[in-house]
């Protein structure tokens, strides 16, 4: 059977997911192919050698039909293989269209999980992420030092902070995709993946550096496509057409050379990650947790203890006392409590300034009325004057003993 991979991708070595990052793992697995499942398999590279963004990627996304209405014979199996990023989701849409497989080795996005626009896409990618709360973790998707660099809570250019740094580094967890299988026969396939990129596509690892799992994640999905289109064309329903062929990834655990895979009933790859703790006494971190992706369960590590860094070693809780939000019955009746506290304190405040002030206005009055009560006012003599001339009518006394009498 003629089965022709199409991948669409980067020419420039600026990302992990170029052409001279994983040629390598695409010419092994196309051997693989025609050895293990005689397939006879080609590979073709779409795209332009000048483009070196995702912008462009996007924009030049019409390459892809024209390979496909104008360059490919019909004859076979196409897939497309596509390890590149904000520009798959346009693909998975085109293949939809065609009903051709699309299988995204580099990145997983959400949208991947609407099965009806999506039907034809799977996501065999190692990049699946997680939200972690509480504590400090550190995320890693996969261990490769040119690209993510390596943690460490020394500094050789400034040692004054490295004691400060390994206290910190107690609370710290890193969160990665667990290693590969650690076998013989793996270990041959990752040294040969390796020298086929430097000796064929100049690539320039260090000397300790492998394969990045986005380069054998291309390797795994031909291996899983392999099993796939042979599981097919041995069933009497058996269909090459791509939703069908798709269909046959969901759900299913895939026993590879490199690693087992499995993807759930969305085309998601499920990823098996290791939560690593800080050794203070070595300053490195060891693998403690292991969270399996088909089955959803965690488990330790061999030999795995977790230093907490808290009183008696004992995990702090995995949510803020008052929920996250703030929501928590034991926060939100408290606050209901101190503000029905708070309400009655200011209206008792407010209270006692108004009979204050009442009272103040009072005792202010009255104190002027007390100490101005002797003073006679024009209207107070003039009225005096009158009462005394009436008296002196009626008992007739002389002008003089009224002025005497004024003057008393």
């Amino acid at each position: 059977m003629n089965l022709t991979v199409v991948s669409y991708l980067m020419f420039q070595p600026v990302i992990q997911s170029s052409k001279p990052n994983l040629g390598a793992s695409f010419d092994l697995g196309l051997e693989m192919l025609s050895q293990r499942y005689q397939l006879n398999a080609t590979v073709h590279y779409v795209g332009s050698p000048l483009v070196d963004t995702t912008n462009g990627m996007i924009e030049n996304l019409y390459l892809i039909s024209e390979f496909y209405y104008t360059q490919w014979d019909k004859n076979g199996v196409l897939v497309l293989v596509c390890p590149g990023s904000e520009e798959v989701p346009e693909i998975g849409l085109l293949a939809k269209e065609w009903d051709i497989l699309l299988l995204s080795t580099s990145n997983s996005y959400a949208k991947f999980r609407n099965r009806e626009a999506y039907a034809t896409t799977v996501a065999p990618s190692p990049l699946q992420y997680g939200v972690f709360t509480q504590v400090f973790f550190y995320f890693e998707p996969y261990d490769s030092p040119r690209w993510f660099g390596k943690l460490s809570c020394t500094d050789s250019s400034d040692i004054s902070n490295d004691q400060a740094a390994a206290d910190a580094f107690r609370f710290l967890f890193r969160i990665s995709s667990c290693k590969l299988k650690q076998s013989s026969s793996s270990a041959r396939l990752l040294s040969e993946i390796r020298q086929r990129g430097i000796d064929k596509y100049n690539v320039s690892p260090s000397p300790d550096e492998g394969p990045t799992q986005i380069t054998t994640a291309v390797y795994s999905a031909l291996d899983m496509l392999g099993q796939v289109i042979n599981q097919s064309r041995s069933s009497s329903m058996g269909s090459m057409r791509g939703t069908d062929l798709a269909s046959v990834f969901l759900n299913r655990t895939f026993y590879l050379e490199l690693e087992d895979v499995f993807i759930n009933q969305f085309g998601e790859r499920q990823s098996n990650y290791c939560m690593a703790d800080f050794d203070r006494s070595s300053g490195n971190f060891h693998t403690v947790l292991r969270f399996d992706g088909s089955t959803g369960e965690l488990s330790f590590a061999p030999n795995g203890t977790i230093n907490w860094g808290s009183p008696n070693n004992q995990p702090i809780d995995d949510e803020p006392r008052c929920g996250f939000r703030g929501e928590k019955m034991v926060c939100t009746q408290a606050n209901r409590t101190d503000a029905l506290i708070a309400g009655v304190v200011v209206a008792v405040i407010l209270v006692l300034l108004v009979i204050g002030t009442i009272v103040r206005f009072n005792r202010t009055s009255w104190k002027l009325e007390y100490d101005t009560w002797w003073i006679l006012t024009g209207e107070h003599i003039h009225q005096k004057e009158k009462l005394t001339k009436a008296l002196s009518r009626r008992s007739g006394l002389s002008d003089y003993s009224m002025g005497y009498s004024i003057a008393i």
